[in-house]
């Protein structure tokens, strides 16, 4: 189990100021003589901007602010992912030939811009399947599906894997979405790009 916490604030001159703060939480349940692994990461993120001048760079520099005023985002993620890989009871089945991956992502977020406020739940949810070819290589397929508020907004990424072990405590996984999204608050737990 760990946990993180993080709060940056900043003012230029001008008088806009911008702050940022995250807090995490995660835990892992990976038994040495299990064929099961469990990871879960719960996050809470805040940004704010005050005083904004839409064209002029923030406080710390950078890219150039996109918004005049103030505006304020709030995110609560969670990123879940049950991982089985056969063990040796399950020798001789076809289930020993693969390793299976189950993602589940929800989050809710309210964006204040203004006097305008957005909110809402989405979810992910994404598959992995790999089938051994041989000792050294695998191949599968990887899947993932966001559903924006009440069903009104899908996104999808979907792609081959190559896995290559190179020696007995390795793997190495070349993956390529035809099709993808991106959402920066799964991106970190789930590749989704085309």
């Amino acid at each position: 189990m760990g946990g993180a916490l993080s709060w940056l604030h900043a003012k230029d001159d001008r008088g806009a100021q911008t702050t940022t703060a995250q807090a995490e939480v995660s835990w892992a349940f990976r038994p040495g003589d299990s064929a099961w692994s469990i990871l879960n990461k719960t996050e809470l993120r805040y940004d704010a901007v005050r005083d904004a001048v839409s064209g002029i760079a923030g406080p710390v520099g950078g890219a150039l602010l996109n918004i005049d005023g103030d505006a304020t985002s709030r995110r609560m993620v969670n990123s879940l992912s049950i991982n089985f890989t056969p063990t040796k009871e399950h020798q001789g089945s076809f289930v020993e030939r693969g390793e299976y991956t189950l993602f589940w992502g929800t989050r809710y977020a309210t964006d204040r811009f203004g006097p305008d406020d957005v909110k809402g739940w989405s979810n992910v949810v994404g598959g992995d399947f790999k089938f051994d070819l041989s000792k050294v290589a695998d191949i599968g397929l990887s899947g993932t599906v966001r559903i924006g508020n009440d069903g009104d907004n899908i996104a999808y990424a979907v792609g081959p894997l190559l896995t290559v072990t190179p020696f007995t405590t390795a793997n190495v996984t070349i993956g390529y979405n035809i099709v993808g999204f991106e959402d920066r608050d799964f991106e970190q737990s789930r590749y989704s790009r085309s």
